[in-house]
């Protein structure tokens, strides 16, 4: 493998982590400014079906108006939806090398073991970092005070330490990278 290939791999992968620690915070800072526009109310009317289903299992997810609730599910439910995303895609393309390749691919995806299990790990601790968020945020939801949430949610994307953190990602992200160049 190339090294620019290393070098696109660890770049792609360092966004998604970002996309998945900011990306709940970002689109529900999006929401309040779109939501007062009538084609935005529509989607959310698609959506309540959805909304209905999920709220039987949290009664404080009743309570909420569409736009909070709105809110809450973008930072909830983005890290995590991110996260079932990859592992649908790693069990896929373990199938499809499986079921292609048979078993003689076996020794080769036993190789990029660890580099999955790194960027696993990686992308799993930018979803737990977006949780912190959440939890730090959605009190302001469930309090209906918008502009304090918009101000949090904004602090919450400059924090250092969450930045910080995602040096650590990166460093790992970086790794991974290498391992899977020396992998193939």
């Amino acid at each position: 493998m190339p090294i620019e290939t290393m070098i696109l791999i660890f770049l792609s992968n360092s966004f998604l982590a970002t996309l998945i620690c900011y990306g709940g915070v970002l689109f529900s800072l999006a929401e309040t400014k779109v939501y007062p526009f009538s084609f935005y109310r529509f989607f959310d009317k698609v959506f309540d079906p959805f909304y209905d289903f999920l709220s039987r299992f949290s009664k404080k997810i009743r309570k909420l108006k569409p736009m909070y609730r709105s809110c809450y599910f973008s930072l909830f439910y983005f890290p995590l939806g991110c996260i079932f995303l990859f592992f649908f895609l790693i069990s896929s393309f373990f199938s499809i090398f499986l079921n292609i390749l048979g078993f003689s691919v076996f020794p080769r995806l036993i190789k990029l073991f660890p580099h999955v299990l790194l960027e696993t790990f990686c992308f799993s601790f930018s979803a737990f970092q977006a949780l912190k968020i959440k939890n730090r945020l959605e009190k302001y939801l469930f309090e209906k005070k918008l502009v304090k949430f918009k101000k949090e949610a904004r602090k919450a994307l400059k924090d250092r330490s969450i930045k910080e953190k995602l040096l650590v990602v990166y460093t790992l992200l970086l790794i991974s990278a290498f391992v899977e160049k020396i992998g193939f």
